[in-house]
């Protein structure tokens, strides 16, 4: 029997009944539309509406806060989509990111992705896969709206996360996009 996919809504080879696991995806997008490019990781949310399966929330918040790791314990597959100055604007970047160590000190007034998922694993044995989408920014002065460089990367960030989760152990990465394997 033919069914529809968790992430993207294939027609795939329906499982056994004895496979009960449920495949779950978080998309979090982080950022604030109120200050311009801020607001890239909201507009690619927006861009995937419709193109994932139900087993896919997309959310946006403000900022990353330790309550996530809760979210974080009922999911199989985390991307965090964010703007990133370290990238030229315009470009993306995606990279695969690991639970902080025990031994690290978080800022739990502004926790990474990595802290998150330390605090996931050490409050409900949880570590699902992760992922960090970076968006190249220039401009957080213009209320409201994103530069032309953060617009048109919008297509291109929603392609590196549909890529992650049709195969979010090693994606084929779109044209642009590069991947990086690294734990921070």
């Amino acid at each position: 029997m033919a069914t529809k996919d968790g992430f993207l809504g294939n027609e795939v080879t329906s499982r056994s009944e004895t496979e009960t696991a449920v495949a779950r995806a978080l998309v979090i997008g982080v950022g604030s539309t109120l200050r311009g490019d801020d607001g890239v990781a909201s507009a690619v949310l927006d861009a995937l509406q419709g193109q994932v399966g139900p087993a896919v929330t997309l959310t946006a918040r403000h900022q990353l806060t330790p309550e996530l790791s809760s979210d974080l314990a009922e999911t199989n597959l985390a991307i965090l989509v964010d703007a990133d100055l370290n990238l030229p604007p315009g470009a993306v970047a995606a990279r695969r990111v690991l639970p902080n160590p025990r031994e690290a000190r978080p800022d739990w007034h502004a926790p990474s992705l990595a802290d998150c998922l330390a605090l996931a694993l050490g409050l409900y044995s949880a570590k699902p896969d992760a992922w960090r989408v970076g968006v190249g920014v220039q401009d957080f002065d213009a209320p409201d709206a994103l530069s032309a460089a953060a617009r048109d990367a919008v297509p291109l960030a929603a392609g590196a996360v549909l890529a992650i989760l049709a195969s979010p152990t090693g994606p084929e990465w779109p044209p642009g996009v590069t991947g990086e394997a690294s734990g921070a």
